[in-house]
């Protein structure tokens, strides 16, 4: 089971999120962009592996990548303090139903260093996280 739609509206219906310029038009599943957004912050969500720590039950990993076109800010600091709130979101919500699935819980797994994403064009930071849903 997944629970990719609550994590989804989570992030986009949070307030202090919307406040930094994250709202549903800013956040992408992987692959599912084809051009960049040329101004202001956004996230790429990506779904990786699974763990199966008992029989088929346990946490799936997802980074979710920050990004801001690069010639439009270099600046970590905007990108750091969004990430955070998504940690803060995410850590802070139990239970929570979507289409897909529950979101039981998640951790944080920490934050990444300073990059640039040369085929996006822009500068990223990413955090990582381990979901469990049902």
């Amino acid at each position: 089971m997944s629970c990719r739609a609550a994590v989804f509206s989570l992030l986009a219906n949070d307030v202090s999120l919307n406040g930094l310029g994250i709202n549903a038009s800013r956040i992408w599943a992987t692959h599912a962009m084809d051009v960049a957004p040329r101004n202001g912050y956004f996230l790429i969500l990506k779904w990786e592996e699974k763990v199966h720590e008992i029989a088929d039950h346990g946490p799936e990993v997802l980074t979710i990548w920050c990004h801001r076109n690069k010639e439009e800010c270099i600046d970590f600091m905007g990108h750091e303090a969004i990430l955070k709130r998504v940690r803060e979101i995410l850590v802070g919500h139990h239970q929570v139903a979507g289409v897909d699935g529950i979101l039981t819980s998640a951790r944080s797994n920490g934050m990444s260093a300073d990059f640039v994403d040369d085929v996006h064009g822009t500068s990223v930071k990413n955090a990582a996280f381990q979901v469990l849903s049902r």
